[in-house]
């Protein structure tokens, strides 16, 4: 077994040699940390990008070694911060990569900054992502610096040829690497036998790169002398390399520079205060620990710094830092601070438009010829139009749950089915909650809505509640600063009565008249709130329409009376077809009104608008091509319409056809507004507007669906192209499975041919269902 390799020690260049390094080409680095416990890796950072501004480095990939659920996002808004927000960031994601220490800096800077990531599930692999930085660049240029765990590394020479090269990643590394060093052994050895180190959480991964390493690994364990930080007073009390810095220290004044020591060297490799040792190499044993043997031969090279240089290597090191913490240079992403109501107006506005019940063909950019919808189509040619997008729920109430609280309905208890009109339970969990007066969205609960308040932004809701008839479960309680809404499930469009004869007209808790169609009541709502707002303050406007939700009534339908409760109009599957599409074309009318308020306020072109639909239609809908209404798992009950705009972002007239579920757009809102969810009730959905404005491909995923009501119960899942659909009465359940890219009518049962996916799928499927609904309210 080969375990030699070198130890260097790095540090800073001269004025003159960075003079003559900024006219050279940039350095191409690719940086690999853990973002984990230390703050040094925060101050690696600040120097990175205070190399690149200067011109020294081009910065290809970062990637994070910890599991730590906050090191991808807080990596990521650091590179948001020094302006650099598209960075290629990558995680770990083999089975048994497990390091994490955890990090009180990290998870406040991820709460504090913007990042395309809410935990690290979000992220995409590092494998992937240093493959294909390594594929890219030239032979014998880059630089690998790793002040991480190894792991990434490890894994990247383990890995095979694929679409990205047809190298391994061995090979890549051979052909691509000019220069490989690694921070984290401990010397002289009487420091090593300790807990700490970077070689200490992911032995086996040292140990492999040590011996599979394709050429010198230059390793540093100087730094400990190097005492930088000194100089962050200087800097806002909410600016991340401060942030890091005093969580870390507390009263202390400076911390050890191991992390911008070892990048440093990978840059600056030349400069005149390194002595060499060529001789010796590091022996690695199987629990990290490491020491320096001398008499070992081969290439190997350990680089020290002189004891007179150190005060000059940390203040170099120091102006580094402040150097990225300071320049005059735009940034991504300024600081926000949570829970003030401080307010940053570069933060986009969010306007969601959802419809009720309306089916995934209803649309004319859906196909559907008989309906003109011409506002919603030209939405749609302005920004993206999804055709695999699904509902959280087969009927309203669970997917206005998931969208609100970004997590599987399941876990709130009580709100997997619509609750019944005058506030009926419908299922085991439900029944107890409202024998108790307990139905509902407990005001408690973390939504996209408060997390939105609490960070400055102005909020809003106009349109159908539904998820809560009990005062205490009023939307002015759960994050809206105006609320104007149905409480229930649906009710006359011009009298406002249910099916029951109850009142369902609320704004902020209290029952109020109005005269008028109740589309048009909430769309006026909703365009005097717009015109309200300022470029100076955010806001976040929630627009859910009852439309085309029965009674089927038009905008010229007001008999005079409230309609009588017996009529057929209250029919969800016997709608009129006039009067269905006379509805439908009357809410993308007022939709049009305002997108032109928008336009009218300046305030279109910083405004996320996002349009979709709270489940699959009934049979009064067009479903087509798919089978099966609202309320079922099947396609037609679930896949809906879904369009997003985003000027300067999304890119026009593009066409998504990547799975996704509405608790998505609660994801892509939350890290545009630079909010993040507790770390125990983490969102479960992934950034839309990323995927879509990045370009990436499409991207494998498991989606879940349960339905309970009375004695039924409806379940899906999709993972990849394989669709599983179950329907349980009493004692009795029916699994089918389907494959969607040949079958997205679901009419062939493959179960019986395709037996390993259909037993796997339906495995995960249990797993996923005893884990979500693990006590919840209502339960015994």
């Amino acid at each position: 077994m080969k375990y030699v390799v070198c130890w260097l020690v790095a540090g800073w260049m001269l004025c003159g040699a960075v003079a003559a390094a900024e006219s050279a080409e940039p350095i191409p680095i690719i940086f690999d940390t853990d973002i984990d416990t230390d703050c040094d890796d925060v101050g690696a950072v600040a120097c990175l990008h205070a190399m690149a501004d200067r011109d020294e480095v081009e910065i290809l990939a970062t990637t994070v070694s910890s599991n730590f659920a906050y090191s991808a996002p807080c990596l990521d808004a650091l590179n948001r911060f020094y302006g650099r927000p598209n960075l290629p960031l990558g995680v770990p994601k083999r089975e048994g990569a497990s390091v994490n220490r955890g990090s009180r800096y990290a998870q406040q800077i991820a709460k504090l900054y913007p990042s395309r990531f809410a935990t690290n599930a979000d992220a995409p692999s590092a494998v992937t992502v240093l493959r294909r930085a390594l594929a890219k660049a030239r032979d014998h240029s880059v630089r690998l610096v790793t002040v991480g765990y190894l792991t990434n590394i490890a894994d990247l020479l383990r890995s095979p040829g694929d679409q990205i090269s047809p190298l391994t990643g061995q090979e890549l590394a051979a052909q691509k690497v000019d220069r490989f060093v690694v921070m984290g052994g401990r010397y002289p050895e009487h420091l090593d036998p300790g807990k700490f180190g970077n070689f200490k959480p992911d032995p086996d991964s040292i140990v492999y790169v040590a011996e599979h390493w394709p050429g010198a690994i230059y390793f540093s364990g100087q730094g400990e002398k190097i005492g930088t930080g000194k100089r962050r007073g200087e800097l806002p009390a909410d600016h991340p390399l401060r942030v890091a810095y005093d969580l870390f220290l507390g009263e202390k004044p400076t911390r050890s520079s191991w992390d911008q020591v070892a990048l440093l060297f990978a840059v600056r490799p030349d400069a005149d205060y390194w002595t060499v040792r060529e001789q010796g190499g590091n022996q690695i044993f199987a629990n990290g620990t490491n020491r320096w043997v001398d008499q070992d031969p081969g290439d190997h090279r350990m680089f020290e710094y002189g004891e007179t240089q150190r005060e000059r290597v940390a203040s170099i090191i120091e102006g580094l830092m402040m150097a990225g913490a300071t320049d005059d240079k735009p940034k991504e992403s300024p600081g926000l601070k949570l829970n003030t109501g401080s307010v940053h107006p570069q933060r986009p506005n969010i306007v969601f438009l959802l419809a009720d019940d309306l089916g995934y063909g209803d649309l004319a950019c859906y196909g559907r010829t008989d309906i003109k919808t011409p506002q919603l189509d030209q939405l749609a040619r302005d920004g993206v139009r999804f055709t695999a997008h699904y509902a959280n729920g087969a009927e309203c109430t669970p997917t206005r749950t998931a969208f609100l609280t970004g997590r599987y309905q399941q876990r709130v208890g009580g709100l997997e089915c619509a609750i019944g009109t005058g506030n009926v339970g419908r299922y085991d969990d439900a029944i107890r909650l409202a024998e108790r007066s307990d139905l509902g969205l407990p005001a408690e609960t973390q939504t996209i809505a408060k997390l939105l308040q609490q960070s400055g932004y102005a909020t809003a809701i106009t349109g159908k509640w539904h998820l809560g008839y009990e005062p205490k479960f009023a939307p002015h309680l759960q994050g809206f600063d105006h609320a104007f809404y149905c409480i229930g499930g649906g009710m006359d469009y011009f009298y406002y009565l249910d099916n029951l004869a109850g009142y369902n007209l609320f704004e902020n808790g209290n029952p109020v008249h109005r005269d008028g169609y109740f589309t048009d009541l909430l769309t006026d709502e909703a365009i005097a709130f717009v015109k309200r707002q300022t470029q100076q303050q955010p806001f976040f406007l929630y627009v859910p329409y009852t439309c085309p939700h029965s009674p089927y009534q038009g905008p010229g339908d007001d008999l005079g009376d409230p309609l009588p409760l017996d009529s057929d109009r209250w029919s969800q599957s016997n709608a009129d077809p006039g009067v269905y599409v006379a509805m439908i074309e009357h809410m993308d009318r007022r939709i049009g009104d305002l997108l032109t308020a928008l336009q009218q306020q300046q305030l279109a072109d910083n405004t996320l608008v996002i349009f979709a639909s709270d489940n699959g239609g009934t049979r009064s809908a067009r479903n087509a091509p798919y089978s099966g209404y609202k309320g079922s798992t099947y396609e037609g009950g679930i896949r809906v319409p879904a369009i997003m705009r985003m000027p300067g972002v999304i890119p026009a007239g593009t066409e998504s056809s990547q799975p996704c579920i509405t608790f998505d757009f609660t994801q892509s809102i939350a890290r545009l507004a630079g909010v993040s969810a507790a770390a125990e009730k983490p969102f479960e959905g992934i950034d839309l507007v990323e995927h879509v404005a990045s370009g990436r491909e499409e991207v494998s995923r498991k989606l879940y669906w349960r339905k309970p009501r009375g004695e039924t119960i409806w379940k899906g899942m999709r993972d990849g192209d394989l669709k599983l659909v179950a329907e349980r009465k009493g004692d009795t359940e029916k699994w089918l499975l389907f494959d969607l890219a040949n079958d997205p009518a679901e009419q062939r049962d493959l179960k019986g041919s395709w037996v390993q996916d259909f037993q796997r799928l339906r495995a995960s499927y249990q797993q996923w269902e005893t884990e979500v609904r693990r006590g919840r309210r209502g339960s015994e």
